[in-house]
């Protein structure tokens, strides 16, 4: 059994129109508030990373080529997730 991510149950309550990445629930790190914009989830950079290596068996060049092209430049309107990129790959 799939355990549900606390984070997106927060989420769906905040804001239900808020954009989830399928397959990436756990690079999810938490919600993003702003004065201007509705809640938002947070997605850990090097999480979707791991996670496209692990699951999908990528080579990390692989990877972060995909993330590059297929997640960070995709458009996801206003209730797009925030990207987080830590120093030193945490």
């Amino acid at each position: 059994m799939v355990e549900e991510n606390p984070i997106l149950e927060h989420i769906t309550e905040l804001n239900p129109e808020a954009i989830v990445l399928d397959g990436l629930d756990d690079a999810i790190v938490g919600v993003g508030h702003s004065k201007d914009l509705e809640p938002r989830l947070i997605y850990s950079i090097s999480k979707i990373i791991l996670t496209l290596m692990e699951r999908d068996k990528m080579t990390r060049l692989e990877a972060i080529e995909f993330y590059d092209y297929n997640i960070a430049d995709g458009y996801f309107g206003k209730h797009g997730p925030i990207f987080l990129e830590l120093p030193n790959n945490n």
